[in-house]
């Protein structure tokens, strides 16, 4: 027995010295040459673009707290709840994976990337719709290089092989059918790990360690790995580069394969390339579309706002305005003035909110002499005294404007000028939930929704929030033509849909 023990521990320490003897920088350097020729990668474009799902596409692959949020009011409800619980909880997860893979389809990243010049400019197109476009100029140096770096396998390799670069080696794994040399590597304070082919002297996968200190739900810290895999590789202008890249999380599971095109390696590009880029406030703008009736849709565009949409009902002499808020003072500024130009003369009468004012400062711009602002009464957290406990000027911001009449938070049962609340959750948990609320204008025969109400898709399953309203458009014999402003995730959303279509939406199930 002892003899047998004695022979692992010195299988044991062999492979131990083994590991020790292999040289992680000669491991580098031999896929360095391979991957490059000897050449250095000094400039480059690549644009990255949506494949397909991969085997596990958008699907969690570890527990998390969200998940056990969300599965928690299951396991107390009583036995005849829990099977359209489990339905309602599978089918909300199949349109959010529909919509998430709606979005990454419209996605295009272009990277454009200039070392000599030590700049760098990201563009991503089609983020909240197909004609948003994201653009960020940066400077590139040694210590700003870190996305570069992981998403590209050339660059990798030459940070790597520099001496002052500290590396250790631990071990083999067998990755696609080939051993792979795992590499450990110092990038952005984070060791990771670099898996190099024993054969094909190629980068095939590259891992990252995060941790989320703040998660959402739980307490935390909540562990995770981000890996990014390359594959099919070609060369292009001498450096063997891949068309492929699957990207996973253990953390949610998503799972997306993409294509990478690249162009331009160590050419010059010019310096109108780098050029500074407009700030989002100044990027912002805004569109009217007339829907009848005296009613206009007035969009945010823009892409860094969140496609904030308003309805606006026009008068003789004024206008009302149905909306969410952005709380950014530059925004609510172009937003008046929008205004102004779109309906001279005319003051702002009302504006009425879907959802609680968390700070009205910002929007004080929108104020004409005599305009009130009405939405629901915060609760919870976002009550008014939290809100404003913190900050002495908005607090006093809020005593003067509750005391000459400009603000009027309301709970239920509100009416206005032919406007009438229409609360979906009538008894939402004080200590967090807030009212979901939305507006029924009598005269025109519409509902206006702010938020999510789900795609344009006929054929889709209707969500909780459009069963809702349906409930209480029946309950109260309403009479409706169309739903104003249902905003999506995933693509670029109808500025209204009828009630006949909500209507076939939720009868159909």
């Amino acid at each position: 027995m002892k003899n047998f023990v004695l022979a692992i521990l010195l299988l044991f320490y062999t492979g131990q010295l083994f590991a020790q003897n292999v040289s992680p920088r000669e491991i580098v350097k031999k896929s360095l040459l391979k991957t490059t020729g000897g050449k250095q990668m000094k400039s480059f474009k690549l644009v990255t673009t949506f494949d397909r799902p991969g085997t596990v596409a958008l699907k969690q692959t570890q527990s998390g707290p969200m998940r056990d949020l969300m599965e928690s009011p299951k396991s107390i409800a009583p036995d005849s709840a829990k099977e359209q619980m489990a339905n309602e909880i599978k089918r909300a997860g199949e349109n959010f994976d529909k919509e998430l893979i709606a979005m990454y389809e419209r996605l295009v990243d272009v990277s454009i990337a200039d070392f000599n010049l030590q700049k760098a400019v990201n563009l991503r197109i089609g983020l909240t719709s197909a004609e948003d476009t994201s653009r960020t100029v940066m400077e590139v140096s040694d210590g700003k290089m870190d996305a570069f770096l992981l998403n590209n396998p050339a660059l990798m390799l030459q940070y790597m092989a520099a001496d002052t670069v500290e590396l250790h080696y631990t071990g083999l794994t067998n990755v696609g059918n080939e051993d792979q040399y795992i590499i450990q590597v110092k990038i952005g304070g984070k060791w990771v790990e670099v898996m190099i082919g024993e054969e094909s002297r190629l980068v095939s996968q590259i891992v990252i360690p995060q941790v989320d200190t703040d998660p959402l739900m739980g307490k935390g810290p909540v562990h995770y790995k981000e890996s990014s895999l390359f594959t099919n590789y070609n060369k292009i202008s001498g450096l063997l580069l891949p068309s492929g890249l699957e990207l996973t999380s253990t953390s949610f599971g998503v799972k997306a394969k993409y294509n990478l095109a690249w162009s331009h390696i160590n050419e010059s590009f010019p310096d109108s390339t780098f050029v500074r880029e407009p700030t989002p406030e100044e990027k912002a703008q805004f569109r009217f579309t007339d829907i009848g009736n005296r009613l206009s849709v007035m969009e945010l565009t823009g892409g860094n706002f969140g496609g904030m949409r308003t309805l606006v009902v026009e008068s003789v002499q004024v206008v009302d305005l149905f909306t969410g808020f952005v709380y950014n003072e530059a925004i609510i500024g172009k937003m008046r003035r929008a205004l102004a130009e779109k309906f001279p003369g005319k003051n702002i009468r009302n504006i009425f909110g879907a959802e609680t004012v968390s700070w009205v400062q910002a929007l004080s711009d929108l104020f004409d002499v005599g305009t009130e602002l009405h939405f629901p009464k915060g609760l919870g957290v976002m009550s008014e005294d939290q809100l404003r406990r913190y900050n002495p000027k908005e607090d006093s911001t809020w005593r003067a404007r509750l005391s000459d009449g400009t603000l009027h938070p309301f709970e239920t049962g509100f009416v206005k000028d032919g406007y009438r609340i229409l609360m979906l959750n009538s008894n939402p948990n004080p200590n967090y939930e807030q009212w979901q609320a939305c507006y029924y204008l009598s005269n025109q025969k519409v509902i206006y929704v702010n938020g999510y109400l789900g795609n344009e898709e006929k054929e889709r399953s209707a969500t909780p929030w459009e069963k809702r309203l349906y409930e209480v458009i029946t309950r109260e014999g309403l009479a409706v033509e169309k739903i104003v402003c249902p905003g999506a995730l995933s693509r670029d959303a109808p500025l209204t849909i009828s009630y006949e279509e909500l209507r076939l939406r939720v009868t159909a199930q």
